[in-house]
């Protein structure tokens, strides 16, 4: 399908994957030519002067009316079927009356078009609750989020993603659905979910003290003969919330699963119905597209999961050094297990969250966040495959941008990234591998002002 070109301006960056800008794509001349691009792209006047540039090394490249389509982040090019269409001297492109044109040429009706499109993909996003839909608001200027970005309820697995099967799961066999006051799961020693969870050492008397500093050291036995906590609580207005035990750590959440006996009710399941909260892809005054909830969040409310493509590392890397040293990241490695397991670097999966994903794609960075990133696993054997599922971290009232730590890890770098010690960055580094810090503009108390992302 033949489509027009538009004027859009791409999300914040996230963790991991850089992506293409239109500079990267010259048009040569072919009856028909696929190149591969972002859909993502972003097109501006500041552009202008160094597609001249580029174009204007290679005098041979011509201009042609031609019919432009795009599909599965491919653009194609087909010449024209039309008799006698005129040729233009790349070189001399855009000439003075385009640009004056351009300037006053109104493109209401593409820009109509694209956002009703861009809304009723928002309209078919997947929720546990009927009132929980996805909109989209923008006070700011004209344009809409890319349509490019696909939105999808799972992560998709690429070539070389390996996920446990079924057959691995293994679920609590003693909890039942009527326990608890019908919640399901009551005692964390019978719910066979938990025996990989962290232990509360703070509930240790001094006889299980001495076991659990044992088991610790050698590894024997199981865990489940030492006080552990299910990672949700009752909250009568906004459901099951994160309990702090879990919520001020990165202990991993291990909820049940289909092979368990504690029913669909059980309060140990949250993340895995999916988001049951209203969310707004919006636009910023400075930031692009940020996300925000028009209803109020509670702390320990979940809010949604980071998806998009699952790939390798090798996979990875190849794309990083097709698009080139310093664009955008939407990658999050899947590597909170690494060290715990001794799993090596080229065994861990990532999230490419760029051509693909949810809502949460759409988040911003900040120095003081309102919102955390927790690992969630439903299959405790499976430490390469799990969801990273965001909760609020504090109360939030409604309409404020949701906003996530990109360089908040896990727990062990927990005091560095409260103070900004070590993930502070002086604009002047530059990495062996050339690499140079970001500017921050979370505009917070704490922001760090460069980050190494």
């Amino acid at each position: 399908m033949a489509s027009n070109l538009s004027i859009t301006t791409s999300p914040p960056p996230h963790p991991g994957f850089e992506r293409k800008s239109s500079d990267d794509h010259i048009l040569r001349l072919s009856p028909s030519y696929r190149t591969r691009t972002s859909p993502l792209s972003t097109t501006s006047s500041t552009h202008v002067e160094d597609n001249h540039s580029r174009v204007a090394q290679s005098r041979d490249i011509k201009c042609y009316n031609a019919i432009l389509s795009a599909k599965d982040g491919w653009f194609e090019i087909i010449e024209s079927s039309a008799a006698n269409v005129p040729q233009i001297d790349s070189t001399a492109f855009p000439t003075t009356e385009m640009v004056e044109e351009a300037k006053v040429t109104r493109f209401t009706s593409a820009t109509n078009k694209i956002r009703r499109e861009f809304i009723d993909r928002l309209r078919r996003i997947r929720s546990s609750k009927e009132d929980a839909e996805v909109t989209m608001a923008n006070t700011v200027d004209q344009e809409s989020p890319p349509l490019g970005f696909k939105f999808v309820d799972e992560s998709i697995l690429r070539e070389g993603v390996i996920k446990l099967d079924d057959d691995t799961l293994e679920g609590c066999q003693k909890c039942k659905p009527d326990m608890g006051q019908n919640v399901g799961c009551e005692y964390t020693k019978w719910c066979a979910c938990l025996e990989y969870a962290r232990v509360d050492e703070e509930r240790l008397d001094e006889r299980t003290l001495a076991l659990y500093l044992q088991w610790k050291e050698t590894d024997e036995g199981d865990s489940y003969q030492f006080p552990k906590r299910f990672p949700y609580r009752m909250d009568k207005t906004h459901g099951l919330l994160l309990n702090g035990f879990y919520l001020d750590s990165r202990h991993t959440i291990y909820e049940c699963n289909d092979r368990c006996r504690c029913g669909p009710r059980c309060k140990n399941r949250n993340v895995q119905w999916g988001r049951n909260v209203p969310l707004q892809i919006f636009k910023t005054k400075e930031r692009g597209w940020g996300l925000r909830c028009p209803v109020d969040l509670r702390r320990g409310q979940f809010i949604d999961t980071y998806r998009g493509e699952l790939i390798t590392g090798l996979e990875a890397d190849r794309r990083e050094k097709e698009a080139g040293f310093g664009k955008d990241s939407y990658l999050y490695s899947l590597d909170k297990f690494r060290e715990e397991k001794d799993l090596q670097e080229h065994d861990m999966f990532l999230v490419d969250g760029q051509f693909m994903g949810g809502p949460t794609r759409f988040i911003n960075h900040s120095c003081e966040p309102n919102c955390r990133q927790y690992a969630v696993s439903y299959n405790k054997h499976d430490f390469r495959v799990y969801d990273i599922a965001f909760f609020a971290c504090q109360d939030i009232p409604k309409n404020t941008e949701l906003t996530f730590d990109y360089m908040d890890k896990d727990e062990e770098d927990e005091d560095e990234d409260q103070h900004g010690s070590q993930r502070q960055a002086n604009p002047d580094d530059v990495t062996e591998g050339g690499i140079k810090p970001v500017e921050c503009r979370c505009g917070s108390k704490k922001c760090r002002k460069w980050l190494w992302m």
